[in-house]
């Protein structure tokens, strides 16, 4: 066989422009998702079979995934019709956290998401393992929920990590005309023989990178205030039009201004995407650079 008859036969073999749409969709479960992605740009026909929940769906069927049918099971409105970018980045319902990072160089980041940074006030930061108490100073209600903390000293130790929409899997016209909550929430907790201040915040930024939303909670103990995990949470919602990035911040300092680890100890912080829609603003929020954003 010539070399013009074999590329020939090939170009034949490979042609799919008149298989039948059943089993071009049977084709396209086999795919992996990112490659269906830009299948989808090849023509009408194949961009029909595949930006279909149907078909993102009987996809996930094929994986032994269950994401989006845990969607629509909700029986809430689905927020956005790009369900490939649904069925990949899974931005709703979901922790978007993880706490370990093997590649982290010391112990503050290997036990935490590698999109922290990690600014260090007073002593610093650092990891504790098991968390140091005051032993009789236990709330009544204290359970021992986690085995190790970060502790922050008598500067402002903060952490921050910013995030695009994108990079999340959700589109403009989602943030804009649904403004899905976004809810950071941390335990946090006191050595009870020294006063400290714990605060976080959800910061909002268009694509100019100037902030145009933000939600803040702190929580302050007294000293000898009785040792007892508290779960802090800040929802952004009903937020203006135009946010593109998020920035999550949390810090921490004692109020005493003693050498060493005595301000407020964070644990098992969560960020999640809440599938629902939420007003519009009822007052408008001036614009501030990222320079001026908040860091404690």
């Amino acid at each position: 066989m010539s070399e013009s008859t074999s590329t020939t036969s090939l170009e034949e073999t490979m042609d799919l422009s008149e298989v039948n749409p059943e089993i071009l969709e049977e084709i396209f479960l086999r795919f992996p998702k990112k490659d269906l992605v830009k299948c989808s740009q090849v023509c009408h026909l194949w961009k029909n079979i595949i930006n279909t929940r149907s078909f993102w769906v009987a996809k996930e069927d094929y994986e032994g995934e269950t994401y989006l049918r845990s969607l629509i099971d909700t029986r809430k409105p689905i927020l956005g019709n790009d369900f490939a970018l649904l069925s990949i980045k899974r931005p709703y319902e979901r922790e978007l956290l993880v706490h370990e990072n093997p590649d982290g160089k010391t112990p503050v980041t290997k036990n935490a998401d590698p999109r922290w940074y990690f600014n260090d006030g007073g002593n610093g930061w650092r990891y504790q393992e098991p968390p140091s108490f005051i032993q009789s100073h236990f709330h009544r209600d204290f359970k021992p929920i986690f085995d190790g903390c970060h502790e922050t000293s008598y500067g402002t130790c903060s952490k921050y990590f910013d995030l695009s929409i994108k990079d999340l899997g959700l589109t403009p016209e989602v943030m804009d005309n649904f403004r899905p909550p976004i809810v950071f929430s941390e335990w946090v907790t006191n050595r009870s023989d020294c006063g400290c201040l714990y605060r976080s915040s959800i910061q909002l930024f268009n694509e100019n990178r100037h902030r145009i939303a933000w939600e803040r909670q702190e929580l302050s103990f007294d000293q000898w205030q009785y040792q007892l995990w508290q779960k802090v949470e800040v929802v952004m919602q009903s937020y203006p039009p135009g946010a593109r990035s998020i920035r999550i911040l949390s810090s921490g300092r004692d109020l005493q201004f003693w050498n060493g680890h005595y301000g407020p100890k964070m644990a098992g912080c969560q960020l999640m995407i809440k599938m629902e829609e939420t007003p519009p603003p009822t007052q408008p929020f001036e614009l501030g650079g990222l320079q001026d954003a908040p860091m404690e």
